[in-house]
């Protein structure tokens, strides 16, 4: 993790040493985002904005992002590449690393909240082998 810039300091120098513009960011998803101000804020996203699709691991737009909002999370999921060959690889790699129980669910919520919740959400923690075909 890094912490970086919310607002692009290059399009805005007065906010570059303030506390409030910083935001925790995976480097990866620091580069994909470069100077665009057209993502989500993380700050404000709510429940149900996003959700997980099992088993592709691709990242959706949820019934409760609607209007504006909805674009606005198609153009999160667009520009940090959220549904890139790795970084869903990674989610089912976790899912499935906690289907056989190399982790525990705390661990899962810890390292990947939104992961754990969507799981908890869905009601399919005790489908993941199947969903994963691990037997």
């Amino acid at each position: 993790m890094s912490v970086d810039h919310f607002l692009p300091k290059s399009k805005h120098p007065s906010l570059a040493y303030e506390w409030s513009n910083y935001r925790l960011a995976r480097p990866k998803l620091n580069n994909n985002k470069a100077d665009s101000e057209a993502v989500l804020d993380p700050f404000q996203v709510r429940d149900g904005w996003f959700v997980l699709d099992c088993p592709s691991c691709l990242i959706r737009p949820g019934n409760n992002a609607v209007g504006t909002t909805r674009l606005d999370v198609v153009s999160t999921i667009r520009i940090l590449k959220l549904n890139s060959n790795e970084l869903a690889d990674e989610r089912c790699r976790w899912l499935a690393d906690f289907a056989m129980n190399l982790i525990s669910f705390d661990y899962l919520r810890r390292e990947y909240p939104f992961l754990a919740f969507e799981v908890d959400r869905q009601g399919i923690i005790g489908q993941l082998k199947t969903l994963f075909a691990l037997n």
